[in-house]
């Protein structure tokens, strides 16, 4: 057996910030979520797909903007936990599969990212949350 002794002051210091980064995870991922809702909710202001293309237009004019009549489906748009390092982003208006993947009278309008394509607007805001929780947990 090897004995090693000395001054673990640093090391304990910085195992106690690695501790804290667990605690500061769940409370970025609450963040993430609101910036997923946010940006979900800019794609009926601008009437574009997550990725910045903009949505098919109407086959006949109306005042109000594509896809925002009422405001529910807008208004639908939430983001869940999904465990301590992940979460996922759903409209729960049920006219909203029917919009994103379209119908054979209705034109698709992509409401949400493809799985596993995060658009760059989102993966920008995102490491901007990532880099400073962990600064501030590094201090």
């Amino acid at each position: 057996m090897i004995k090693v002794t000395g001054d673990f002051s640093a090391v304990n210091a910085f195992r106690r910030k690695l501790f804290a980064l667990g605690k500061t995870s769940r409370s970025a991922l609450r963040e993430l979520e609101g910036i997923a809702v946010q940006e979900l909710n800019k794609t009926f202001s601008k009437g574009q797909n997550p990725y910045g293309r903009r949505w098919r237009p109407r086959k006949t004019a109306r005042s109000n903007p594509i896809l925002n009549e009422t405001g529910a489906l807008k208004g639908s748009a939430s983001a869940q936990s999904r465990g301590a390092t992940s979460f996922g982003v759903k409209y729960t208006d049920f006219k909203a599969r029917y919009h994103h993947n379209g119908t054979r009278n209705i034109a698709a309008r992509r409401l949400l990212p493809a799985s596993g394509r995060l658009p760059s607007r989102w993966k920008k805001r995102f490491q901007v949350v990532f880099k400073r929780r962990f600064r501030e947990a590094m201090r």
